[in-house]
């Protein structure tokens, strides 16, 4: 009889200042794996919903909305959630009175091709870092409360309060 061939296992690279041309190179070939891997997956799920073979109810929901308004949103809904966005402009709504909430509008191309209007509401929260206590709760129109947060570069605080204040404030300070 013939010898029976077993696969050998990858002994992984631990990275370190020497090893890092051979960490990579073993970390790309997981990357490409992984990436053929989810098109694979994804060929399968497309390949059973447009057969009609899912028995996931959740599934033949999706192929049910397939090429109507509902399938279209959905799959919209479903890129910007899962695909990287190309951002082309940013704009602030309430600087040109269309909206007083700090708003923000987004123009961006996502995964799927399509060009996308976005709108993100920024809440208006500012950190203070302070030496002395600060009255924490509602402080005229502030909301002041005492919050643990790391600061950039792992700068040291003495009392980091988070201050909430509505957008009318923020656009006047």
């Amino acid at each position: 009889g013939g010898a029976a061939v077993t696969p050998e296992k990858e002994v992984r690279v631990r990275l370190s200042n020497e090893t890092v041309p051979e960490w990579l190179t073993q970390k790309k070939a997981l990357w490409r794996k992984q990436r053929k891997d989810r098109r694979a997956k994804r060929a399968a799920e497309s390949s059973q919903i447009a057969k009609g073979d899912s028995s996931d109810p959740k599934k033949q929901k999706t192929k049910s909305g397939l090429g109507s308004m509902e399938g279209y949103v959905r799959n919209a809904a479903e890129a910007l959630k899962t695909s990287e966005w190309h951002v082309l402009e940013v704009r602030d709504l309430s600087s040109d009175g269309t909206s007083s909430d700090g708003t923000l509008q987004v123009w961006a191309m996502v995964g799927n091709g399509s060009l996308q209007r976005i709108r993100i509401k920024l809440p208006r929260i500012v950190y203070v870092d302070s030496r002395v206590e600060l009255k924490q709760g509602l402080v005229g129109q502030l909301l002041v409360k005492r919050v643990e947060r790391h600061l950039p570069h792992n700068r040291s605080c003495g009392m980091l309060y988070e201050v909430s204040m509505p957008e009318r404030l923020f656009q006047t300070g």
